[in-house]
């Protein structure tokens, strides 16, 4: 998904054209790259995706002539296309659940029981939703009618995730207007659509390649399946593909919402980019490849708990990453601390003999947002830009002159909630 966020940073099209949308993450992704979503034309055939971009697309779900049978899922109580949206996903969550074993006929019992709790939840997450999405166009066709429709265009950019078993398949009691398509080969695909005007981008776990395709990313899922990113266009292929990086180790073991007090140990260390990045997509999604001029681990008490990327500028440090490990603790507040210290600045010239620090004047970062009034990096770092992106997204530019603070005076002020 982040490659194409990487991809769209040099490139720009009239159309993104997203076949097998599915739960429309690449949607999102798009939008948060900036795309505006009246540009983003997405289809499928599964009911789940039908009923999701319908919504999106304020359209009724009355035309898929939905029907529950002797499921204890009703939704024709709803009128608002919203809570039918709802009621359908549990439906099917509901009906993926084989009845046997007992673990199964526990969890279908639970969303029985507590029916209530997860469709509000549902309708308010379908609602955060809809904020970033709508605007986008989506239609009931399958894949091929699609990539056949648009492949002519050199200004659109048409991306293909392969899926795993559809919906559709685990569907017991559930019936709708189901259209009569065909599904995706994806090695025909590679074959056929190797030479269109579009720029098309597949994800895969093919093996053979043809020769007018370019691996720009690839990753192994496990030790018998590895997922490739492909492009067509080979001048378009702007990165190498990064090598996998399962077998990355290191004797640091993960903080886990251990103590940390005001006389804890905090450590910096330079990490090559295979390192970097196994860590950057261990705590966070995978996000691909981000251009940095020096990556650090850093420690607490020798437990691993955040990574960082660095970009130097002639008078700035940029941040070109900084994620830490999932905590219930404000841990990214602890590392936002750290690295805007006299002793992180300290430390880097120590790690990069090669930088003139004298020149830098400052550090900045990048973040996006959907509210302004909540900010890991507020009261560390000045804001000094702020740019509105499609639907309620904000891109804020913080810098700040590095604090006079030592590692254990960030801990202090950390834990005292500052």
């Amino acid at each position: 998904m982040n490659v194409l966020h990487d991809y769209l940073k040099n490139t720009k099209f009239d159309k993104y054209v997203l076949p097998l949308v599915e739960q429309f993450d690449i949607a999102e992704a798009l939008v948060k790259s900036g795309i505006d979503p009246k540009k983003i034309h997405t289809s499928d055939t599964s009911l789940f995706s039908c009923a999701y971009g319908y919504f999106l697309m304020d359209k009724s779900l009355e035309s898929l002539d939905i029907i529950m049978e002797d499921i204890p899922f009703d939704i024709q109580k709803y009128e608002a296309t919203v809570e039918q949206c709802a009621e359908l996903f549990l439906a099917l969550a509901y009906c993926q659940l084989p009845t046997k074993p007992y673990n199964n006929a526990a969890m279908r019992k639970e969303l029985e029981t507590n029916h209530d709790v997860y469709h509000k939840t549902l309708v308010e997450q379908l609602n955060e939703r809809y904020k970033i999405l709508h605007g986008l166009r989506f239609r009931i066709a399958d894949a091929n009618t699609e990539i056949q429709e648009y492949m002519s265009d050199e200004n659109t950019l048409i991306y293909i995730e392969q899926k795993g078993i559809p919906y559709s398949k685990y569907r017991q009691n559930i019936y709708w207007n189901e259209p009569d398509t065909d599904e995706l080969d994806i090695d025909k695909t590679l074959e056929d659509y190797q030479n269109t005007d579009a720029t098309i981008i597949v994800e895969t776990h093919t093996e053979e390649i043809p020769d007018k395709w370019t691996k720009i990313f690839a990753e192994d899922k496990d030790e018998d399946k590895t997922e490739r990113t492909l492009i067509n266009k080979k001048e378009d292929a702007r990165w190498i593909a990064r090598k996998s990086t399962l077998d990355v180790e290191s004797d640091w073991k993960l903080y886990n919402d251990e103590d940390i007090t005001k006389d804890s140990n905090i450590q910096i260390t330079k990490l090559n980019p295979e390192q970097a990045h196994y860590y950057k997509d261990l705590f966070h999604s995978k996000s691909g490849y981000t251009k940095s001029d020096i990556s650090i681990a850093l420690t607490v008490d020798g437990r691993l708990f955040g990574v960082a990327g660095l970009k130097f500028g002639k008078h700035h440090i940029n941040q070109t990453f900084s994620i830490t490990v999932p905590s219930q603790k404000t841990i990214a507040r602890l590392l936002a601390y750290l690295l805007t210290s006299k002793e992180f600045e300290n430390d880097i010239k120590r790690i990069e003999t090669s930088l003139i620090m004298e020149d830098i004047k400052s550090i900045r970062a990048i973040t996006f947002v959907h509210d302004l009034e909540e900010n890991t990096l507020d009261g560390l770092m000045k804001r000094i830009g702020k740019e509105q992106m499609p639907n309620q997204i904000f891109k804020l530019t913080y810098d700040t002159e590095f604090h006079d603070r030592s590692y254990k005076e960030c801990l202090t002020n950390w834990l005292n909630g500052k």
